[in-house]
């Protein structure tokens, strides 16, 4: 977990609580992880393999982004309580690190650490990419 841009600045301690917490799923090639619109219950750092951020608009679907290994995806509409607005697909064999919202919730309420990673997470993405999709 340490080479995943949300928990490389934690140390092994943090880490080691993270692991007891987390689940590991793996997914096959066109496995729909999440759908759009879907409710927001879990996070996911890719372990391994890539993934596909799908959005469709006026009955067209878009791939926003591709994501690989480390990339955590899912936690804004998590943290805000909302639906998802793209899908989640795998681009082959895939191994995702699985947080579900009560845990996320716990693990920053008890870890600053782990809140201002996850704040400094998604301070990058709004600068860079224009926001957490892009």
């Amino acid at each position: 977990m340490k080479g995943t841009e949300l928990f490389a600045s934690l140390p092994d301690s943090q880490l080691a609580t993270l692991a007891k917490v987390a689940s590991e799923r793996l997914v096959e090639e066109g496995a729909v992880i999440s759908s759009q619109g879907d409710p927001a219950r879990e996070v996911y750092v890719i372990r391994e393999g890539e993934v596909s951020i799908l959005q469709s608009r006026d009955g067209a679907e878009e791939e926003l982004k591709v994501c690989g290994e480390g990339t955590c995806i899912g936690e804004v509409a998590v943290l805000g309580k909302v639906t998802r607005s793209a899908s989640i697909v795998a681009r082959g064999p895939t191994r995702l690190i699985v947080l579900e919202e009560e845990q996320l919730e716990r693990l920053l309420e008890a870890q600053p650490e782990m809140s201002r990673a996850l704040l400094t997470l998604l301070a990058k993405r709004m600068a860079t990419q224009g926001g957490p999709l892009r």
